[in-house]
């Protein structure tokens, strides 16, 4: 029971910073397309 709810806790953690690096990413890749618009 704990180890289902640690690795839950892991996998939303996970989930949480690989959404925010996804979003990261897409502002690097709109502020390059920008400047290579320029």
């Amino acid at each position: 029971m704990n180890n289902c709810i640690i690795s839950k806790q892991i996998y939303f953690n996970f989930n949480k910073a690989a959404a925010l690096f996804e979003k990261k990413t897409k502002v690097k890749i709109v502020v390059v397309q920008w400047f290579a618009g320029i």
